[in-house]
C-alpha cells in the first residue's frame, strides 16, 4: 500500500479564483469562469473540453437542485482527478458547465454517474478536441 502511494501522480492543485460577468447585450447571460485557469500549466493534459448542459426548465425553481448538481459535477470530475472545471455559463434557457477532461469516454462515464444521482434531471453532454482550450480562451473577460 505504501508503494502505491508513493508512484501515485500527485493532482495538480487548482487555483480557485472565479470571475463573474455578465455576456451580450442584453446582459440576459451569467458566466462563473476560473481565469487562472489561464495558465497552461493547468492544462497540461486535459484537451478535450466537455460542456455538460442542465435545461433551465428542469432545474425549475428548485436551486438546491441547481446546486447539489454542481456539488456532484466537482466531486465525481475534479475533486477526482479526472477534469477540472472551467467555467459555468447560465442563459435564460440551460446552465452549461464548461470542463476539461483527459478523453471523450470521461464525459460519457461522468454523465452515467450523474444521471445516477439526479434520475430527473435532464443532462446531456458533448466533448471535442481542444488542445489550445479554445473555448476557454473565447470565454475569459476582456481586460
Amino acid at each position: 500500500m505504501f508503494l502505491k502511494s508513493l508512484f501515485r501522480k500527485k493532482r495538480l492543485e487548482l487555483p480557485d479564483s472565479w470571475a463573474v460577468c455578465h455576456l451580450g447585450d442584453e446582459r440576459a447571460s451569467f458566466l462563473r469562469i476560473n481565469t487562472p485557469l489561464k495558465d497552461p500549466v493547468y492544462q497540461d493534459g486535459f484537451a478535450v473540453s466537455t460542456v455538460f448542459a442542465v435545461p433551465m426548465r428542469a432545474l425549475g425553481d428548485e436551486t438546491d437542485l441547481s446546486f447539489a448538481f454542481e456539488d456532484a459535477l466537482f466531486a465525481e470530475l475534479q475533486d477526482a482527478g479526472r477534469g477540472i472545471v472551467a467555467a459555468v455559463m447560465t442563459t435564460e434557457t440551460t446552465r452549461e458547465f464548461i470542463t476539461y477532461t483527459a478523453d471523450s469516454s470521461i464525459g460519457a462515464k461522468l454523465l452515467g454517474r450523474l444521471r445516477a444521482k439526479f434520475p430527473n434531471l435532464e443532462v446531456s453532454v458533448s466533448s471535442q478536441l481542444d488542445a489550445d482550450w479554445q473555448l476557454f480562451h473565447s470565454l475569459l473577460p476582456k481586460a
